[in-house]
């Protein structure tokens, strides 16, 4: 997994149009960042857009931690890599996110994936916080070890998954402060899920393994509940 963080795009030279600037980090590096395409529409306003989205994932997760910030935009959808993303404009938040979760702090395996996609996939959603589980059960790790790709169910149920924990966690600052530890500590270092697992647990005082065993690994039919 750590292997396809690379971003490398050979082309011939002014064969896109290009904006340039610089991004002050919250440590005061300054980042450069580079936005290209094909067409020069998707380059208008995308300083702003890039600075709106950096200041708010490092005021929630911690200061950059790549040497600079690539994007390439072309087509529908995206796919991230490390300090860089080919996306769409729509999906250009998401994909930035996964250069913290995916491309900053990696999942070393298939069974790991999930995580990635279920915290960006709750960014997106607007950090949303949940009392309950809102689904009843999933399972999206626990697969062969062989297991190359994240599984689909991470987009959806995962980012519940990630709104619970954050309404778990309220009264400890919410998932954001957990994951901005998680973060500053793993950054550019691979993950399980029983890691997370483990630091969640560490984080919080709560035990939570049942709540992973029915809504991750998709152990059983538990409809709601920590602990249940």
């Amino acid at each position: 997994f750590t292997a396809s963080s690379l971003f490398f795009h050979l082309t011939e030279k002014d064969d896109f149009n290009k904006k340039r600037f610089d991004f002050t980090s919250i440590n005061g590096k300054v980042i450069p960042v580079v936005a290209y395409s094909r067409s020069n529409y998707n380059l208008w306003g995308i300083e702003k857009k890039v600075e709106d989205i950096l200041n708010e994932l490092e005021g929630k997760l911690g200061a950059w931690s790549h040497p600079s910030l690539t994007i390439y935009i072309a087509g529908l959808g995206g796919m991230e890599y490390s300090g860089a993303t080919m996306t769409s404009l729509r999906a250009l938040g998401h994909e930035i996110t996964h250069s913290y979760f995916a491309r900053g702090v990696m999942p070393i395996n298939g069974n790991s994936g999930w995580l990635d996609e279920a915290i960006a996939s709750w960014r997106d959603d607007g950090y949303q916080s949940h009392s309950s589980l809102r689904y009843s059960s999933a399972k999206m790790s626990g697969f062969s070890q062989y297991k190359r790709t994240t599984d689909r169910k991470a987009y959806n149920e995962g980012a519940k998954f990630m709104a619970y924990l954050n309404g778990q966690l309220e009264s400890l600052g919410g998932l954001e402060t957990f994951l901005s530890q998680v973060y500053n500590k793993y950054v550019h270092k691979t993950i399980t899920t029983e890691l997370f697992r483990s630091e969640l647990e560490a984080f919080s005082g709560q035990d939570f393994k049942r709540d992973f065993q029915g809504h991750v690994y998709g152990v059983g039919s538990r409809k709601s509940g920590h602990g249940a």
